[in-house]
């Protein structure tokens, strides 16, 4: 499951930078893209929770301007059939790890 849920999130990292363009290197890149999503919100939050289905508890860290967000209302987003794994207005996706 851990594997799954880093896969998911290398997926996620992936499909946010293959919308940027840039003639530089990747290291360029993937530096600019990260300032990018690190200084778009205010607040980096940490939520704890356990995903529909899943054995274990997982731990989210998002940045948001909306500090009071829910573990099941990123859920929620991040598994509906239309999330595209690009930024939203609500939240960008920092890391997700599952909790041993």
């Amino acid at each position: 499951m851990k594997r799954c849920i880093c896969a998911f999130a290398v997926l996620l990292i992936a499909l946010a930078f293959s919308s940027c363009t840039n003639t530089g290197s990747t290291e360029s890149l993937a530096s600019t893209a990260l300032t990018e999503i690190l200084t778009e919100y205010k607040y980096t939050v940490t939520l704890h929770g356990r995903l529909p289905n899943a054995e274990r508890d997982s731990v989210i860290v998002i940045r948001t301007n909306d500090e009071s967000i829910t573990f099941d209302y990123v859920a929620e987003r991040i598994l509906d059939s239309r999330y595209t794994g690009t930024l939203t207005p609500e939240f960008s996706i920092v890391s997700i790890e599952t909790i041993e």
